[in-house]
């Protein structure tokens, strides 16, 4: 899959939104306090080139995607290695 949105929970507590096109570009990063073993419920809302992303139902982030929204793609969970560890 070459082609989604995503979420990115990075190990120092930040969220990134990244775009994946056949490379990965982010989008914007915020520091929102993310912990190890403390659930929350993230949502991406794709409305023409705007993303907005949500941590527990309160908006997060908000980017305009410049090259423009992905017209099609796949929706799926990415799980990588633990980014907790270290």
């Amino acid at each position: 899959m070459r082609r989604y949105y995503a979420l990115l929970l990075r190990a120092d507590g930040s969220i990134a939104l990244v775009k994946m096109r056949d490379r990965e570009t982010v989008l914007a990063t915020a520091a929102i306090g993310a912990q190890t073993g403390v659930a929350s419920r993230l949502a991406l809302e794709v409305a023409g080139a705007r993303i907005t992303a949500y941590r527990d139902g309160r908006k997060i982030l908000e980017a305009v995607d410049a090259e423009g929204n992905l017209d099609c793609g796949a929706v799926g969970l990415v799980a990588e290695e633990d980014a907790w560890r270290r």
